[in-house]
């Protein structure tokens, strides 16, 4: 049974009207305050539940009650029925999992439902040949009436990356995953460029901050967005890579996860041509099954033992240290005082 998601038939609200994103201020790279992309994920669904708690358990496989990413992803569904892709429903995951837990709730859920039901409404506004995706002069709207004056060849960039099918456009979960990366960016810009001349200067604190806790593939659209801000990182001469085991799934990595985490180091090497990285091993954690850590840690070894990049040792595997043991842990994945 499928739930179309994608009526056009619909009456919808004008979009001018509801978000108000129409106008634009003078700096040149924000939204006016009172126009942001649609609200936080903190609104009750308008779906009736009854419904929404059908189409959540047609998904729900196992019966758990609980949706793993494979099942959201069955229930997100462009308008050309195609699932959402896996980087999207990622997203909303680590978005709605409020309890960090790897799955979402019935409850989490209706949240990000209605999250996507004000996307979509934004989505068709701006899709004027009801194709069902977003070319490059329909992008380019968007972005302005979010208030982001975006250049073209940065917007083909974005058009190239997103593009998934080769045409030059862009589906409503690639759109959805674009203007979110986009304002979460530009957000964290505007923390440190307080005279909004469009530009910032940041200490080396605060560079080595910049992705801290983030899942890698939202560390790869930092790398990708802000890549001229790492062209003047080309001195580096190591890179640490620490994957943080508080935003580990609690089934481990997926093979999908490991060729991230490829991409990151191809990345970050090439930024810095002369330089080497340490990707270190995973610390126990007490609510991820030691087995899914053992593996995780197994696979991304695995995986650069493999590398090319290991002929000049410019990648090396760093252990965890054995004496650090899950009993020094004060909570999850915090070490107490001895640890």
């Amino acid at each position: 049974m499928a739930y179309n998601q994608y009526n056009y038939g619909q009456q919808q609200q004008q979009y001018g009207q509801q978000q108000q994103y129409g106008q634009q201020q003078g700096y040149n790279q924000y939204p006016p305050q009172q126009a942001a992309p649609p609200p936080p994920p903190a609104a009750p669904a308008q779906t009736p539940e009854a419904t929404l708690r059908h189409w959540f358990n047609l998904v729900d496989s196992d019966h758990s009650g609980q949706l793993s990413t494979e099942e959201l992803q069955k229930a997100l569904i462009n308008g050309d029925w195609s699932p959402f892709n896996l980087e999207t429903v990622r997203l909303m995951m680590n978005m709605f999992d409020t309890d960090n837990s790897g799955l979402i709730t019935f409850p989490e859920f209706a949240g990000l439902w209605k999250y996507i039901e004000d996307w979509r409404t934004c989505f068709q506004a701006f899709d004027k040949d009801r194709s069902g995706f977003i070319d490059f002069n329909e992008l380019k709207t968007a972005m302005h009436s979010f208030g982001y004056n975006l250049s073209d060849p940065f917007l083909r960039l974005i058009i190239k990356k997103y593009d998934k099918r080769g045409t030059g456009d862009v589906s409503f979960d690639n759109f959805v995953q674009i203007a979110v990366t986009v304002k979460s960016l530009t957000d964290s810009f505007q923390r440190i460029d307080t005279d909004r001349r469009g530009f910032a200067t940041i200490s080396y604190e605060q560079f080595n901050a910049g992705c801290g806790g983030d899942k890698i593939e939202n560390v790869l659209y930092c790398l990708d967005l802000m890549y001229r801000l790492l062209q003047n990182c080309s001195d580096i001469k190591l890179w640490v890579i620490m994957v943080g085991t508080n935003n580990l799934c609690k089934k481990g990595f997926h093979p999908t996860d490991v060729a991230l985490y490829r991409l990151l180091l191809q990345a970050l090497l090439r930024i810095a041509p002369g330089s080497k990285a340490l990707a270190c091993e995973m610390f126990w954690k007490k609510d991820i099954e030691d087995q899914y850590l053992g593996e995780t840690n197994e696979m991304v070894k695995g995986m650069i033992e493999m590398n090319g990049y290991l002929g000049d040792r410019r990648i090396r595997w760093s252990e965890a240290l054995k004496d650090v043991t899950k009993k020094m842990l004060e909570d999850h994945v915090h070490l107490d005082e001895h640890g």
